[in-house]
C-alpha cells in the first residue's frame, strides 16, 4: 500500500451499479441507495463532454498507430470490442492523468482535514488550501471529514468531503479539484443539496444511523483547487434553494425514464368492403394513458377536489386545541402544512372562512390523527413521512411513494372521502415492518 492509498478510507459495499449498500434503520435487507452524483448528473448538458471525449479517442489513435490498425480490424457489430477500444485511445491521449492527479490531491486533502501530514510532493496545494479556509475565516470539523451519509427522502447516499464553520454557521462543502468549476455549478447545486438534506449520518461498518448534522440549508460551499495550478484556489457560495429546486425536476425525469407503454399498437377493424377495396382500418388506441408530473414540477397549481360547504367552527377550534395540545404532534402537522403550502394544495384549517371549509377540516383531521397514531413519538422526519405514505398508499395507491411530492402536499390531493377513509385506517391500522426495514400497515377488516 502507498503514500496516498493508506489515505483514503475504506467505501461501504456497493451492488453491481456501484450503488451503496444502506441496511435500513430498523433493520432487515441492505438496499440500494443512489449516489448524489448520478442524481446530480441527471439535467446536465453532456454536449461539450461528449465533444471533449470524441476528440480524446482522435488524439489517442495519432498516438498510437498500432490502436488505429487494431480498430480497423475491429468487427464493427461488437460492442464491447469498440467500447474497450475506445477506452484504450482515450488513455493513449492521457486523458485520465489530470483525474488521475485529482484524485491524489483529493487524498492530500483529506488527510490535511484529518489533522494528518500529507506527502511532501503536494506542499503546494497544501499550503493554498490552508490559506484560502483561513482567508474566508473556515474551520473544518475533523470528526466529519468524508462523511457518509444517506438521505431516505430522495433515496440517496454518499459522501459529502467536509463540514466547515464559518462565524458559528456550519455549511456542507465539497472539494473540487478540476481545472474549471464553471461548467459544474447547476450539478454541484443539487448534489450539495441531497448532502444538505441528508436524514441520517450511516456508519456502514457497523450499520447503523445517527442523528443528521446540522447544516445551513440556504447556502453550502465548493472549495476550488485545480490540481494543475493551486495558485488559483478560490472558495464559491452555492445556492442549495436552487439544488433542491432542481433536484425535484432530477426526481421526475428519472420516474419519467422508467416509463413504460407509451408506444400502443393500433387496433384494426376492417370495413364492410374489404372484399372489393382491401383492408382499411380505423385507428383507434387500446389504452393509452397520459402520465402527470408527481409534485411542483412544473408551474402549475395540482388539481384539488371541492372544498364543500363551511366547516363547523366549534368542530374547528377544538381541532386546532387538539393539535397544539401535543408538541410531537404539532410539529409534524406543521412540517406537514408548509410542504402544502410549497406544492400548492395548501389545506391549512383555521376560523376564518377561506380556511374553514368541509375538505381543510377533513384534511386536517388526517393530519393529526395520522401524526397520533402512526407518526408521534420520534423527532425523525424520514421515518415519520415513510409510515404517513405507507397509510396513503392504500387510499390513492403506489404514488404515495413517489419523493417528489411530500406527505403534505400528497394530503392536499385527498377529496373529502378519501380523507374519512384514511382517518378510519389511522384509527384502526396495526404498524409493522417488513424484511426490507419498510413500514407495513395491517388494516383491520
Amino acid at each position: 500500500m502507498n503514500e496516498l492509498e493508506a489515505l483514503t478510507a475504506a467505501e461501504p459495499k456497493r451492488d453491481r451499479y456501484g450503488r451503496p449498500m444502506v441496511t435500513p434503520r430498523n433493520g432487515g435487507k441492505p438496499k440500494a441507495f443512489t449516489r448524489p452524483s448520478t442524481i446530480a448528473d441527471t439535467l446536465d448538458d453532456r454536449h461539450n463532454l461528449e465533444l471533449w471525449m470524441q476528440r480524446q479517442v482522435l488524439k489517442g489513435s495519432i498516438a498510437r498507430p498500432d490502436l488505429h490498425a487494431l480498430a480497423a480490424t475491429t468487427d464493427p457489430d461488437d460492442k464491447s470490442a469498440l467500447n474497450k477500444l475506445c477506452g484504450q485511445l482515450r488513455d493513449a491521449a492521457a486523458s485520465d492523468a489530470g483525474a488521475n492527479m485529482g484524485t491524489a490531491v483529493h487524498a492530500a486533502i483529506e488527510a490535511v482535514n484529518r489533522g494528518r501530514d500529507a506527502p511532501v510532493m503536494f506542499a503546494e496545494h497544501v499550503e493554498a488550501y490552508t490559506t484560502l479556509l483561513d482567508g474566508i475565516g473556515a474551520t473544518v470539523d475533523r470528526d466529519h471529514v468524508e462523511q457518509f451519509v444517506v438521505n431516505e427522502t430522495v433515496g440517496a447516499a454518499g459522501t459529502f468531503d467536509m463540514r466547515l464553520e464559518i462565524d458559528g454557521v456550519w455549511y456542507v462543502a465539497d472539494l473540487k479539484t478540476g481545472s474549471t468549476v464553471e461548467w459544474s455549478a447547476r450539478s454541484f447545486a443539487i448534489q450539495l443539496a441531497i448532502y444538505q438534506g441528508h436524514t441520517s449520518i450511516y456508519d456502514w461498518a457497523t450499520n447503523t444511523h445517527d442523528l443528521p448534522l446540522v447544516l445551513d440549508d440556504d447556502r453550502g460551499i465548493i472549495v476550488h483547487l485545480p490540481a494543475n495550478d493551486p495558485s488559483a484556489a478560490a472558495a464559491h457560495w452555492i445556492d442549495l434553494a436552487a439544488g433542491r429546486e432542481a433536484l425535484e425536476r432530477a426526481l421526475w425525469v428519472r420516474e419519467w425514464r422508467k416509463r413504460k407503454g407509451l408506444l400502443v399498437p393500433f387496433e384494426v377493424t376492417p370495413s364492410d368492403d374489404a372484399a372489393l377495396t382491401g383492408p382499411t382500418a380505423t385507428p383507434r388506441l387500446k389504452g393509452s394513458q397520459r402520465i402527470e408530473p408527481i409534485g411542483n414540477v412544473e408551474p402549475t397549481t395540482p388539481k384539488t377536489a371541492p372544498e364543500g360547504g363551511p366547516a363547523d367552527a366549534d368542530k374547528v377550534v377544538a381541532l386546532l386545541e387538539r393539535a397544539r395540545s401535543h408538541a410531537a404532534v404539532a410539529a409534524t402537522v406543521n412540517r406537514w402544512v408548509r410542504d402544502a403550502a410549497r406544492a400548492h394544495v395548501d389545506w391549512r384549517i383555521g376560523i376564518e372562512a377561506q380556511y374553514s371549509t368541509e375538505r381543510r377540516y377533513a384534511l386536517s383531521y388526517v393530519a393529526v390523527e395520522l401524526a397520533e397514531h402512526l407518526c408521534s413519538g420520534g423527532d425523525d422526519a424520514a421515518a415519520e413521512d415513510e409510515v404517513a405514505r405507507a397509510a396513503l398508499a392504500l387510499v390513492i395507491g403506489d404514488d404515495a411513494h413517489q419523493p417528489i411530492l411530500a406527505v403534505g402536499g400528497l394530503i392536499g390531493t385527498l377529496t373529502i372521502d378519501q380523507a374519512r377513509r384514511l382517518v378510519r385506517i389511522a384509527n384502526s391500522a396495526r404498524l409493522t415492518f417488513s424484511d426490507d426495514g419498510s413500514p407495513r400497515l395491517i388494516v383491520a377488516a
